[in-house]
């Protein structure tokens, strides 16, 4: 069974400014709030912070998670209503199928990997002398997509393999009266 949390974040609070300003913070907590969580078991989260006086950090996991921790650092532990609301995600789950549409927000890290860097930095330069010394064959170089051209199409080459498209743009006729 999979589960959709929401957690209310109080941004006055020092643990909670450290989530909001460090993923690595995010996912440690979110982590250490899924008790039966195995190595291969994927967990998606998102900070939104749409009103930045109200953030919610939604977690989408495959076991029932306990958020009494993050709620005591970083919430209203003495406040009155729901801190963090948990919910079976299996409705949805069987309401999909092909042809539904659904609207969503992505965070993606577009990147290629290159033996040769067109502009390497010294530590990368460093490695490839290294490499061209010993003739060994290393790793490649992460390198992020920079113009938005190249982004685009680094998601768009991807979504098939994810199980979704975007489908092209339409122009919807004008509402009566506009």
């Amino acid at each position: 069974m999979t589960y959709l949390s929401r957690i209310r974040i109080n941004p006055l609070r020092k643990d909670s400014r450290k989530l909001l300003s460090n993923p690595r913070a995010v996912h440690g907590a979110v982590m250490g709030g899924l008790p039966n969580h195995k190595p291969d078991d994927r967990v998606l989260w998102r900070m939104d912070p749409d009103n930045p006086h109200r953030p919610h950090l939604f977690v989408l996991s495959p076991t029932r998670p306990d958020w009494t921790h993050i709620i005591q650092d970083c919430g209203w532990p003495d406040a009155d209503g729901d801190h963090a609301a948990v919910r079976d995600y299996t409705p949805l789950l069987s309401q999909l199928a092909v042809g539904r549409e659904f609207a969503f927000r992505l965070t993606a890290s577009p990147v290629q990997n290159t033996a040769t860097p067109t502009k390497a930095t010294p530590a990368q330069a460093a490695r490839l002398t290294t490499r061209a010394e010993n003739g060994k064959r290393i790793r490649g170089f992460r390198m992020g997509h920079r113009t938005a051209a190249a982004q685009l199409d680094w998601f768009l080459t991807r979504t098939d393999r994810w199980g979704f498209d975007i489908p092209a743009t339409r122009s919807d006729p004008a509402a009566p009266g506009i």
